[in-house]
């Protein structure tokens, strides 16, 4: 009521999402101070959100129940935590830090949802975490966050602090801190002992800015330029993500599941050249299907109605040459790369089959 009162609302925007759509998940970066008695430090810490499945009436339990292994709502899943985790490790190379403590986000009593039809929350982080620390490799030390505030003040820790980044496991129900000194989760105890509750609200303090973290998914101009051209294996090696994709059986073909992870498998994280594409020589109709239904989260028809062409009536589509700008809106033809009319001839063709 007070909340309602003073500001003209009392529950969070997350109340907004559906079982067709969830409302954005975020992370709030601040430069805090932080105390434990009559001592005091200033530490890094970014504040994520993890997808809660502790009870059914939670907005992500509905949307993704039930989390079945090997599905697209659990591919769906393991991107979005993996946007989780870039939003830590891309905040950490931002900053230019070298260390991040890292605590297991969605992995308490958010947890418990998945255990009913899914595989648990370890392999969820395994698979989501995995793939973000090797678009990262070699750039942070990554450690399991420590108990805090104690271990902010251990010698061996205080003396890395200004270039480590601490993670906190927020949700998107609360203020950052949750119930601060009355809350005994990990929010609960940094909101406790730090001045993050007011440092991460715009309403206290209007300096906050945003800054826009994209996907490090597959997106239409890294398929158009993406590691899948690196040779198959030779025999005797281990197949890398292009091997496993080349070497795919006529069952494995069948299997749409299996092939779609292959193929965003393949897909690189970058594009080779940032405002260039270069042609794939084969299949880059289903790579680029992949990576649009990956990026935006809908089928191929929805993406191109709804993202690619809206103002563009679905009868007006026709197998001609189509030019991209790389970036949107760049009338440079350095920025631009053309998609032949057999790439959008496979666009039509899919959009036939679905």
């Amino acid at each position: 009521e007070k909340l309602q009162s003073a500001f003209g609302y009392s529950q969070g925007a997350y109340a907004k999402s559906t079982t067709e759509k969830l409302m954005p998940n975020i992370a709030i970066y601040c430069r805090t101070p932080i105390r434990m008695g009559a001592k005091t430090e200033v530490v890094h810490v970014i504040n994520v959100m993890g997808y809660a499945f502790d009870v059914p009436e939670q907005p992500d339990w509905q949307y993704f129940s039930p989390v079945r292994l090997g599905t697209p709502k659990w591919d769906e899943l393991v991107n979005r935590f993996a946007q989780m985790w870039t939003y830590v490790f891309e905040c950490a190379r931002r900053k230019k830090l070298t260390r991040i403590y890292l605590a297991d986000v969605g992995g308490g009593a958010f947890a418990d949802g998945l255990k009913v039809s899914g595989p648990g929350y370890a392999r969820l982080k395994d698979e989501s975490l995995a793939r973000v620390k090797a678009e990262y490799k070699g750039m942070f030390e990554v450690c399991q966050l420590p108990r805090i505030p104690d271990n902010i003040f251990h010698p061996d820790t205080k003396a890395l602090l200004s270039q480590s980044l601490f993670v906190n496991a927020w949700d998107p129900w609360s203020m950052v801190g949750n119930g601060n000194g009355h809350d005994n989760s990990l929010d609960g105890f940094w909101g406790r002992c730090t001045a993050m509750a007011v440092l991460c609200w715009p309403k206290t303090n209007p300096l906050m800015t945003w800054e826009s973290v994209k996907g490090r998914g597959p997106e239409l101009r890294c398929a158009l330029s993406h590691r899948a051209l690196l040779p198959p294996v030779e025999d005797g090696e281990v197949p890398n993500a292009r091997g496993r994709l080349a070497l795919s059986t006529a069952p494995q073909l069948a299997d749409v599941v299996l092939m779609r992870s292959r193929v965003e498998q393949a897909l690189a994280r970058e594009p080779s050249r940032e405002n260039e594409a270069s042609y794939l020589p084969l299949g880059v109709g289903y790579v680029a299907v992949a990576a649009l239904e990956s990026a935006y989260h809908e089928d191929l028809y929805a993406v191109l109605s709804k993202h690619i062409f809206p103002k563009v009536s679905s009868k007006a589509f026709k197998a001609s040459e189509l030019v991209l700008g790389l970036p949107p809106g760049s009338s440079s033809a350095s920025a631009a790369s053309s998609l032949s009319s057999s790439l959008f001839a496979d666009f039509r063709r899919m959009m036939a089959q679905g």
